[in-house]
């Protein structure tokens, strides 16, 4: 008796072929719509694609059993044996899986990579601040006046001391005329992982690090990364998405450092000494426990601190119906002195605007945008936002364009819209949509910059121009993923994912490239610091400083030239 052939069906061969259809239309769409969501489904339909050719070859096929079994187990053995020579390091910002080979000289983030670190005291801290000596010429005239303005050369917080990442008062040598050597590297080094940025005052970089089962407030001298100070205490924060460690940066503001760890740890200190002035538990006053806290914020506490009129203001959350916005204490002592708000917080940072002639602070929350009065935290008016910070997240900081526009940018397929703020006669805040396009400015955790009219950001992770008149794009270019943007003068500064640092005029008729050196290595979604003309980079892993030429600044002169 003759033996049937396995009747094959229609089932597979459809699912194979729709499966190719829709993992060739998620590859063509990827730049128009997202990559991380692209790569998902890709993944998944390869997979599909993948399972079913295999269910059916061994269904039909007439190979030998021993054959079939050795097919059936060679992706597996693979797999095996690939996680035995590299560690998984978790994913990018597209989820595409991180690996590095598990006997390489991985960086230490851990005690023993900071092992320089003192519990400065007054007198080590002075040690460390003098700069190396000048060898180059001054900058003369009305350019030496305008960089020597109180605060033109710190960069005293998250995007600078205006939270807007721009720097108009300083401007880049022609960045076509640049050279290997033009980027001078003043120091590298090993450092904790996190996703802080630097802030600097003075001679003094902060930033916030993650050291074994320690996060750690760190102090480094500016010109030789010499470490100089830190505090620290026992908090840990990891998700397979959003990696390890804190990931607010710092604030200076009078001589005092104000951070926030990625569970709530909040502390003040003396910035030339570390010492430490006072410390909150942020989760233990919104009442909620840590494991509550990340259901409903899950990739950890981001915001950094607001400093304003002696106040320190920063987002409070909580859980369930106990939901604060927004607390504030004072500057000097920590007493608390309000809260406003009901929304859940998100990963931005309160900011301060000026809006019809009254300072406010504008807060972007998890599915809100609202604004607070400064004196006790009034709620002047609410925006609609959507977004979930367990979910499609609200990352980016608002942006004020005048007394009245506020731009707002996100990913997660909302990209901007153009809030319309006023307030009428009889004291009352109306707020309306002057535009909105969910094409453009998709910024998953980066921010844009705004340049004459223009506003240019990373929509996800390709640099974007954009027409705030009425929100149509200008350009679209170069790809860098999900990196960091900076204006400095006329002249765009990008961090791009891999470390590398690209500088171009920020033109809305086009962008060129005109320089691009490798600052560090590794996954970068931390924002720079450029303190006068030092360029300070950091990610996870390692962390550098860069003299870049300023027009009216030696390149061959040290940051003690602006003083």
């Amino acid at each position: 008796m003759t033996k049937s052939k396995p009747r094959v069906g229609w089932l597979s061969p459809t699912l194979m072929i729709l499966s190719v259809i829709v993992l060739v239309a998620a590859r063509l769409t990827a730049e128009r719509f997202d990559f991380a969501v692209a790569n998902i489904i890709t993944l998944i339909s390869g997979f599909v694609f993948y399972m079913t050719a295999l269910i059916l070859w061994l269904r039909i096929g007439r190979t030998h059993w021993k054959l079939k079994l050795a097919v059936v187990l060679a992706p597996i053995v693979a797999i095996g044996v690939g996680l035995v020579f590299y560690k998984p390091l978790g994913v990018d910002s597209e989820l595409v899986p991180r690996f590095r080979y598990r006997w390489a000289n991985a960086p230490k983030n851990s005690r023993v990579a900071q092992s320089d670190t003192p519990k400065a005291t007054d007198s080590q801290a002075e040690s460390q601040l003098t700069s190396p000596p000048l060898d180059g010429t001054q900058p003369t005239g009305s350019q030496l006046a305008e960089l020597q303005e109180k605060g033109a050369r710190d960069y005293s917080g998250f995007l600078g001391a205006n939270r807007r990442a721009s720097l108009p008062q300083l401007q880049f040598i022609e960045p076509s005329s640049w050279n290997e050597a033009t980027p001078e590297l003043l120091w590298k080094k090993e450092i904790g992982a996190g996703w802080s940025a630097f802030s600097v005052v003075g001679e003094i970089a902060v930033t916030l690090e993650q050291k074994e089962d320690a996060e750690v407030l760190q102090a480094y001298a500016l010109n030789t990364g010499t470490s100089l100070w830190s505090i620290e205490w026992k908090a840990m924060h990891s998700n397979p998405l959003g990696g390890l460690g804190p990931r607010s940066t710092p604030v200076i503001v009078d001589d005092v450092v104000y951070a926030q760890g990625a569970n709530g740890h909040f502390v003040a200190a003396k910035l030339q000494t570390g010492e430490k002035l006072w410390d909150k538990e942020l989760l233990e006053l919104a009442q909620v426990n840590v494991e509550d806290a990340i259901k409903e914020v899950a990739w950890g506490r981001s915001s950094s601190p607001l400093v304003v009129d002696g106040k320190v203001v920063i987002p409070l959350g909580g859980a369930a119906s106990n939901v604060s916005t927004l607390i504030c204490f004072d500057a000097t002592t920590g007493e608390e002195k309000w809260r406003s708000g009901k929304q859940q917080v998100s990963y931005a940072s309160p900011t301060l605007m000026e809006l019809n002639g009254v300072k406010q602070i504008v807060s972007v929350n998890d599915h809100t945008v609202s604004s607070h009065r400064l004196e006790d935290g009034e709620v002047l008016w609410n925006a609609d936002w959507p977004g979930a910070s367990n979910g499609p997240a609200n990352v980016s900081q608002p942006v004020a364009i005048d007394q009245k526009r506020v731009l707002l940018s996100k990913a997660y397929g909302s990209g901007a819209k153009m809030l319309n703020v006023e307030l009428d006669t009889d004291g009352v805040w109306k707020v309306s949509t002057l535009w909105e396009n969910a094409a453009v400015l998709k910024t998953k955790f980066t921010n844009v910059v705004v340049h004459n009219g223009f506003a240019y950001g990373l929509s996800d992770g390709i640099l974007e121009c954009v027409d705030l008149n009425n929100g149509e794009r200008k350009w679209k270019s170069k790809r860098y993923r999900h990196g960091q943007i900076m204006l400095v003068g006329s002249d765009l500064l990008i961090v791009a994912e891999d470390g590398s640092v690209a500088i171009g005029e920020a033109n809305p008729d086009k962008f060129d490239e005109a320089f691009r050196f490798q600052a560090i290595e590794g996954m970068t979604w931390n924002n720079p610091a450029l303190a006068g003309n030092l360029l300070l980079v950091r990610n996870g892993e390692q962390a550098a400083c860069y003299r870049l030429p300023v027009k009216g600044i030696a390149s061959n002169q040290s940051h003690e030239s602006l003083n």
